[in-house]
């Protein structure tokens, strides 16, 4: 019944989908020493499932229940339940509620360091932190946060790797955020040049970054400049999708 659920899920029938899962939870549940980690992976299906259908209130729900019997099954500080806490933040976030979303982000990210030391998951979880601790305007946080993944993804992948052009971005997304326009610039400029040696001068991802470079000299009204990336930007993207798509319309 479980390869039920899950097919229907990958076919797109998600209700039918969660309606086996809650089956399978019920009957599991009414035998004698039913296996707690059983019940818990079927509950983290079920919320990923409402993931799918954007029913996030539910999907809370299945990753607390997740959670709880993660931790009777395996101990508070297993990586299982991490990764519970990680996705439960993004669920969090996803419904406004920035300051549950990083106390469980704080929580996976401590377990995931006792348990792993430097690692891409500790790395992804600080990024994490830093962009809801940006969108809650904990700025000095947000700082710290970026730093730690950028320095993590510089030790792990190399000083040119595009995760760390990803960190870059976010961190000069941030630095024009709070006004500090010569930095922003900076950040975007490493990342640009990481972007161009990678993937070349006609993708998305550079497009992306000439863009908000872009914004930043707007908002230093500079501008000559400003136009200058925001045409390279459009070309790019033109050249990528097409004159019709919604991202060229947007340039």
């Amino acid at each position: 019944m479980t390869m039920q659920g899950a097919l229907c899920c990958i076919n797109g029938y998600y209700d039918k989908g969660i309606s086996l899962y809650s089956k399978i939870t019920n009957i599991m549940k009414r035998k004698m020493g039913y296996q707690e980690e059983k019940v818990a992976c079927i509950f983290n299906l079920m919320a990923k499932a409402y993931e799918k259908i954007e029913e996030h209130r539910k999907a809370c729900k299945m990753y607390e229940e997740c959670l709880k019997l993660r931790k009777s099954a395996v101990g508070s500080d297993h990586l299982k339940v991490a990764s519970t806490l990680y996705d439960m933040a993004l669920m969090f976030h996803k419904r406004g509620k920035p300051t549950r979303a990083l106390a469980c982000l704080e929580e996976s990210c401590r377990i995931r360091i006792d348990c792993l030391g430097s690692s891409v998951p500790v790395a992804e979880t600080l990024q994490q932190l830093g962009n809801i601790s940006k969108f809650a305007a904990q700025y000095g946080a947000a700082i710290n946060f970026y730093e730690g993944a950028l320095a993590m993804r510089k030790e792990l992948h190399g000083e040119s790797h595009e995760s760390v052009a990803d960190v870059l971005q976010e961190m000069g997304d941030l630095m024009d955020d709070l006004g500090e326009y010569e930095t922003a610039m900076n950040k975007f400029g490493d990342c640009l040049y990481m972007r161009k040696r990678r993937l070349g001068e006609k993708h998305e991802d550079v497009a992306s970054v000439l863009y908000a470079m872009g914004f930043t000299l707007l908002n230093k009204e500079e501008y000559e400049r400003s136009m200058s990336f925001f045409e390279e930007a459009l070309t790019i993207r033109i050249d990528v999708f097409g004159v019709e798509h919604s991202l060229v319309g947007d340039t």
